[in-house]
């Protein structure tokens, strides 16, 4: 026969196994909670960044950027000076061509946004590359003694288009 004192610890090595079982439980539920909440975050954040690639490709594929690409892509460059002073980038209004203006603005802004985005890693530098390097390394050194020139009087101009650049650069290698 079991005396009392010998039963109390036995009951009391029972409830510290119980206890302990319990926590092990909780700590495992919550590990494997957390688990799935950071699985569905992931999850989220793909859906989120292939909803706003392929708001890119749409754009990137609009006749509007066509258009806006081929015109800066078709005009002379020969000299950077003459080219920024057409498009109104330093000021003068001389010589000003209101459509060639608004496309240098266009492919400028359109490409510093990718750029952006990528180099905030809001989106895959390597998705872009894989889907839109062509296009964008030929524009960019299309523009780049434009982007230079204009950089003297705007030292940040185009500084995240030129990192896009560097990046599907590098991709290509």
């Amino acid at each position: 026969m079991v005396d009392v004192q010998t039963m109390g610890l036995i009951v009391q090595a029972i409830g510290v196994v119980g206890t302990l079982s319990a926590a092990m439980i909780a700590v495992r539920s919550y590990v494997n909670s957390n688990r799935r909440a950071q699985e569905s975050r992931d999850r989220e954040l793909e859906t989120r960044q292939a909803q706003l690639f392929m708001q890119i490709f749409t754009l990137n594929c609009s006749q509007e950027t066509a258009d806006n690409w081929y015109k800066i892509f078709s005009a002379d460059i020969t000299d950077a000076q003459t080219f920024l002073r057409k498009t109104g980038m330093l000021g003068d209004l001389t010589d000003f061509d209101h459509e060639l203006a608004r496309a240098l603005a266009y492919v400028w802004t359109h490409y510093d946004g990718m750029g952006l985005l990528a180099q905030k890693g809001l989106i895959d530098v390597e998705l872009l590359t894989e889907m839109f390097s062509t296009e964008v390394i030929m524009m960019w050194e299309k523009l780049k003694p434009v982007t230079l020139e204009f950089r003297k009087k705007y030292p940040h101009a185009a500084e995240n288009y030129e990192y896009l650049y560097n990046k599907m650069i590098e991709k290509n290698k």
